[in-house]
């Protein structure tokens, strides 16, 4: 008999791939720089509009918040802690010897820049009569102090990429002087104090992040003068 040998088939053996190629290594890498730069910016524009509305709602609530402390009085202050110490004691009636209350309100500045900061300052409940009206008034809010003491103003704590690119009167003109919004005991009464002119009866305020001019990343303040109400509106919303 011959000796068959057995044939092998000829042509190249199959064999699993070892690893990824050099070709699906860098579309993979392309894959995650294009989701990453999108991931950055949308974490940028979030975070430019968060900082905006963040900053229009604590303006929001600080104007109010100085009306509710014309009204019951500053938390920390000296009527609270006397009042806390009278109620410990057990005593039936406070005596409370000094005047406590205070105006509080907003100063708003047009001058080089736009500035917006919060004060607060002495009221006085003493009755004067006005000779040429013949009327009795209170000696009121000491504005005095809004330019002689440099303490009584606060800043609004925003961030500092928030500016205020313009105030506006209720008839859409640039506010041309420095006013102040004042609530005023014991109500909270809103009065506006200005240098000259008449009084506004509502402002809008603009605020912008950063350097660009996009309507998205502005935010306009109404405030109504005359019932205290406040709004915030986008500016990319037409209303």
């Amino acid at each position: 008999m011959k000796n068959l040998k057995k044939k092998e088939r000829g042509g190249t053996k199959w064999s699993p791939p070892k690893g990824f190629t050099l070709v699906e290594m860098l579309i993979v890498i392309f894959i995650i720089a294009v989701l990453s730069t999108l991931a950055i910016n949308g974490y940028a524009e979030y975070r430019r509009t968060a900082l905006l509305d963040f900053a229009a709602d604590s303006f929001t609530s600080q104007f109010y918040e100085l009306r509710d402390n014309t009204i019951h009085g500053d938390f920390g202050g000296v009527a609270f802690d006397e009042i806390s110490e009278a109620i410990a004691a057990d005593e039936e009636y406070v005596a409370i010897e000094e005047n406590i209350a205070s105006c509080f309100g907003y100063y708003l500045s047009v001058g080089s820049e736009y500035s917006i900061q919060r004060f607060e300052i002495s009221y006085s409940n003493k009755l004067e009569f006005d000779s040429v009206t013949e009327t009795w008034s209170r000696e009121g809010c000491e504005y005095d102090e809004l330019v002689n003491d440099p303490t009584v103003f606060s800043d609004l704590g925003l961030d500092k990429e928030i500016s205020i690119m313009g105030i506006y009167d209720e008839n859409e003109i640039n506010l041309g002087q420095d006013i102040a919004i004042t609530f005023i005991p014991p109500n909270g009464e809103i009065f506006i104090d200005t240098l000259s002119g008449n009084a506004p009866l509502a402002i809008r305020i603009e605020l912008k992040y950063g350097k660009s001019e996009e309507a998205r990343y502005k935010r306009n303040i109404f405030i109504d003068l005359t019932s205290g109400q406040v709004n915030v509106t986008r500016a990319d919303y037409a209303e």
